[in-house]
């Protein structure tokens, strides 16, 4: 989502907040919203001019639980929760994430961009609404905690699995959850995310 009159991107990353951004920034600003969840470096060949950029980012297994019963219950057509992760591995394989998989892609994948980013906790939306001039509440139901329970989705994708898949995104939520009330400004997000890469080797 690009805000014209801030110039800045805000990083859409599924199941993070997104509908209530939406919301909150639409009251008072004038967006495109067209090409909804688009990571960083798709926005920046939308040929904006960006002077800043913004997102997001969430508790790992909190994004999981929702992205899974949202799944399920939205977009699954009576489907189980092992279609989803047939798919979301079979996407894998393609390098290329489907519609029905994108809610699942690792947080960080949005942001991997040469570019500078603020990145804020969940708790801290307001903080980013007010970093925006938004004098206003952004309220995010946990829907996370609606359906099937953590244990039951990593008995499905595979406790070993999660950990694995989602070792940076864990890696960059506790970075950004450090900062307090604040957020955590990198001003490359691919350097970043190199640099987390290599401490998990």
């Amino acid at each position: 989502m690009y805000v014209h009159e801030i110039s800045t991107v805000v990083v859409e990353i599924p199941k993070c907040a997104s509908t209530s951004l939406i919301s909150a920034i639409t009251s008072k600003y004038n967006v495109s919203i067209d090409g909804m969840h688009l990571a960083l470096h798709q926005n920046y060949n939308r040929g904006f001019d960006i002077q800043s950029s913004v997102a997001v980012i969430r508790n790992p297994m909190d994004r999981l639980r929702s992205a899974a019963n949202f799944s399920i219950q939205k977009l699954g057509y009576g489907q189980r929760l092992e279609y989803f992760r047939d798919e979301l591995l079979e996407s894998l394989e393609r390098k290329v994430p489907s519609y029905h998989t994108a809610a699942f892609y690792p947080q960080y994948s949005f942001v991997n961009a040469d570019a500078p980013i603020n990145l804020y906790s969940l708790k801290n939306i307001d903080v980013m609404l007010s970093d925006l001039g938004i004098d206003d509440h952004a309220p995010v139901r946990n829907a996370s905690n609606d359906g099937m329970s953590l244990d039951e989705i990593l008995d499905v994708f595979g406790e070993q699995f999660v950990k694995e898949f989602y070792s940076l995104d864990f890696m960059l939520y506790d970075r950004v959850s450090s900062i307090g009330d604040r957020c955590l400004h990198i001003e490359s997000a691919s350097d970043y995310i190199l640099l987390l890469k290599g401490m998990t080797k």
